[in-house]
């Protein structure tokens, strides 16, 4: 027979992992590929250069190596191997954030009921009118892979984009690695065949 404990710790575990599957399945992915270009051209990929100076005080390198890391697992298991002599067939690019974005502009009405007693008589009811956008944090990750030219210059063709809205910017530790994870999961359910 269970004690109370024990149906409470199996309860807790069963709704953690229902809220784990459901974060999971509620990932939107936004897709687009390339009609002119195949992902089979990649065989090897490489990251692009770190960009120079201070780092971003908002940002967390642990976070860029575990999605980094992910990435790459999904890579290898679709045969796109890390380039071994520093620059590969294909370039993966990502970013992660957060910025103060617009809502679509629609009037807001507000309408307040009160009573009350002023220089002419006894008042009621207020309506107010509102065109300004109203801001909302907007947060998104979003993957990018791109074929090299042939020599250093040769430029970046894009094969594949992929975005999630999520936010990345707080999470740590492993609560950030089961996140990175099903993010990374979702993007590559998208991930182009090659054709």
């Amino acid at each position: 027979m269970m004690g109370i404990a024990t149906r409470t710790s199996l309860a807790m575990l069963g709704l953690g992992l229902l809220a784990t599957f459901t974060g999971c399945a509620s990932l939107n992915v936004r897709s687009d590929a390339s009609a002119s270009a195949s992902v089979s051209v990649c065989k090897t990929f490489s990251w692009p250069d770190p960009p120079g100076g201070r780092p971003d005080p908002f940002s967390n390198p642990l976070n860029d190596q575990r999605l980094r890391d992910a990435v790459t697992r999904r890579l290898q298991s679709h045969g796109i191997a890390p380039a071994t002599d520093g620059r590969g067939d294909c370039e993966v690019d990502y970013a992660f954030g957060s910025r103060p974005a617009p809502d679509d502009g629609r009037p807001r009405v507000s309408v307040g009921i009160g009573t009350g007693w002023g220089a002419w008589g006894r008042g009621m009811g207020s309506v107010f009118w509102d065109t300004a956008p109203d801001y909302y944090r907007e947060n998104r990750v979003s993957l990018d892979l791109y074929r090299l030219g042939p020599g250093p210059g040769g430029g970046r063709e894009p094969l594949w984009h992929a975005s999630v809205e999520t936010d990345l910017a707080t999470l740590t530790g492993a609560e950030a690695e089961r996140r990175i994870e099903a993010v990374v999961t979702a993007m590559f359910t998208q991930f182009p065949t090659a054709h």
